[in-house]
């Protein structure tokens, strides 16, 4: 069983006998095929609740990793078919909500490299982001629209419109991603400076 590795009992027993590949042992792939968007929700399609985001009116929403699994592989699927190939950039500009989500993983799944950016954020560090990373797409809010200048840019998705486009997409996708792509690009505050970019693999 896959899940007996590093079922270590205590700290010392993990020191003593732990070998860096028996990581491997935990997960579906490996080194050169390897997709966290898989790892975290399609391989527990089987399970339960997935997500739940509770909203300021105190208003809760669940979703389950059989749906997520579903909606980020239609998410790939459309990224896909618009043209964005693996390691392009895409923007979410979203707060939390089953479209943020469906964008994270989708955007993993189809290798895409993700910059999230703070709805908190203004026109000019949004803007920035933008511009720095090279993001070709953005999945934003209607009420941010306005806000939104990048020549890199090809289209902007608001999230209003999203779960429609995706009803005509497939709900599986096959993936082709590595432990040396990039998955999320981090922009750190700027509040010396003008914002810099770190780089996550899965």
């Amino acid at each position: 069983m896959k899940w007996k590795a590093l079922n270590y009992e205590t700290y010392e027993e993990a020191i003593r006998n732990y070998k860096p590949d028996e990581k491997w042992l935990v997960f579906d792939g490996n080194p050169e095929r390897f997709n966290i968007a898989h790892e975290c929700v399609d391989r527990h399609s089987d399970g339960g609740v997935a997500v739940r985001v509770k909203f300021e009116t105190g208003e809760t929403e669940s979703y389950t990793f059989k749906e997520l699994s579903s909606l980020s592989s239609q998410f790939a699927n459309m990224l896909n078919g618009l043209g964005i190939q693996k390691g392009d950039r895409i923007a979410i500009l979203l707060e939390p909500c089953l479209e943020f989500y469906v964008s994270f993983f989708g955007g993993l799944k189809a290798g895409a490299a993700l910059v999230v950016c703070s709805p908190l954020l203004g026109s000019e560090a949004i803007n920035y982001r933008l511009m720095d990373s090279g993001a070709k797409l953005a999945i934003i809010e209607r009420r941010f629209r306005d806000l939104i200048a990048s020549p890199h840019l090809k289209q902007v998705i608001v999230k209003e419109d999203l779960l429609d486009m995706l009803k005509r997409e497939r709900d599986k996708f096959e993936y082709s991603t590595s432990v040396d792509d990039v998955a999320v690009i981090q922009y750190t505050s700027g509040t010396t400076g003008p914002p810099k970019a770190g780089s996550l693999s899965p």
